[in-house]
């Protein structure tokens, strides 16, 4: 985020959100405007997604399949707005739970919608409900609120990989999305939301609408709560797309 706050999508989302003001809850990173925390997960998120830095889930040992995408550049973001902006002190005990809990949710979901769920998305899309699981760790939801928050969650979720192949913006763009998008699934819950019941598996679901019905229950649930996807992630020593790392490597070697 620090490399992203000069890039051109960074400076003008800072500037974009530090104009539209509102309530001071949280900041906007290396810019120290402070403006509702939905918009600082949104600017932070972008930041730390625009110079192609962020990390990549490389796929799952417990299951020797992958990937679950981008991860910890939505759940981030939004877990630092929502600490700076709770009511009550976070330790850094809870808020690593929170930011494991996340990112494994994040990785799992995609996962589990197997081949479909690289056909048109990516993990940004289905990020909305990893970062309302960790807002809602955070803020110490029962399972009433956080099922509200998940059904909020899935109404927010969107982006694509077409910004991919024409070489645009909305990559990045997907991520300050789905930051956003999950902080506020969390906020509308707290304060009475009432959610899907099912934004999974329900009859236009996650699965039935997004991923043509395809659907791995081990992917999801295997292993959870024991074993943490969001340690499977790597730091990118280049700053591209992952896809192009072992194109790079070599190259450089046989120089």
């Amino acid at each position: 985020a620090i490399a992203g706050s000069s890039a051109p999508m960074g400076k003008l989302v800072c500037a974009m959100v530090q104009e539209r003001g509102g309530k001071a809850d949280s900041t906007v990173w290396c810019h120290g405007d402070r403006v509702p925390a939905s918009e600082a997960a949104f600017a932070n998120a972008i930041m730390g997604r625009c110079r192609e830095l962020d990390d990549v889930h490389e796929g799952s040992p417990r299951l020797s399949i992958g990937h679950g995408g981008h991860i910890n550049v939505m759940i981030v973001p939004a877990a630092l707005a929502a600490v700076e902006n709770s009511p009550q002190p976070v330790d850094g005990k809870s808020l690593i739970t929170a930011i494991a809990i996340g990112g494994d949710l994040i990785a799992r979901l995609r996962m589990a919608a197997g081949a479909a769920g690289r056909v048109g998305w990516e993990g940004p899309t289905v990020a909305p409900f990893g970062v309302a699981a960790t807002v809602g760790k955070l803020l110490q939801f029962d399972p009433t609120l956080l099922a509200n928050a998940m059904g909020a969650a899935y109404a927010h979720c969107c982006g694509n990989i077409l910004s991919t192949s024409d070489g645009t913006w909305d990559v990045w763009l997907n991520a300050g999305m789905a930051a956003r998008a999950g902080l506020i699934a969390a906020e509308l819950a707290a304060r009475g939301h009432q959610g899907a019941g099912s934004p999974l598996l329900g009859e236009s679901g996650l699965y039935p609408l997004y991923f043509r019905g395809e659907y791995h229950q081990e992917a999801l649930l295997s292993g959870l709560a024991t074993e943490f996807e969001s340690g499977n992630v790597s730091v990118k020593p280049y700053p591209s797309c992952k896809g192009t790392h072992r194109a790079i490597y070599t190259t450089l070697i046989l120089m």
